[in-house]
């Protein structure tokens, strides 16, 4: 994964990452490589409080427009914490690489990571809550 810039994260969802980082590690449940990547992310990030969060930003629960940079295609996430993860529902987890890689990063930024067949470019298109972007979409605003 490849992000250039800081990211933010609020206090309890650095502790709560910490937490399901910490449980994962003792657990096994998930892969290595995906833990290392998030507690790498967690470790260069600036903490913020909640009332400075700025508008945009990717925190956990937010509700993430992605915008493929090489397909032009658009999905819609919700950003949750591995046991909260349901793939049917558009929920993944902060530890899939997708939910590691915009976690703390805000609209229009650009995230890149590999994958086994190449590279993945993700441009945030817009983060909210599931009823605002779902508002949003019905109207054809994009």
């Amino acid at each position: 994964m490849t992000t250039f810039q800081p990211i933010l994260i609020t206090p309890d969802d650095k502790l709560r990452l910490q937490i399901a980082i910490d449980r994962a590690l003792l657990q096994r449940t998930e892969s290595r490589p995906a833990i290392e990547d998030l507690q790498h992310e967690l470790n260069r990030a600036a903490v913020i409080d909640h009332a400075l969060i700025p508008s945009g930003l990717v925190v956990m629960n937010s509700t993430v427009r992605l915008r493929d940079l090489d397909s032009d295609e658009i999905e819609t996430y919700m950003l949750v914490f591995p046991q909260e993860a349901d793939i049917q529902q558009n929920r993944i987890s902060v530890l899939a690489p997708v939910g590691t890689a915009i976690i703390g990063c805000q609209v229009g930024d650009v995230v890149t990571w590999s994958v086994p067949r190449g590279r993945v470019r993700l441009r945030i298109e817009d983060v909210g809550t599931s009823s605002q972007l779902d508002v949003v979409q019905a109207s054809g605003a994009a």
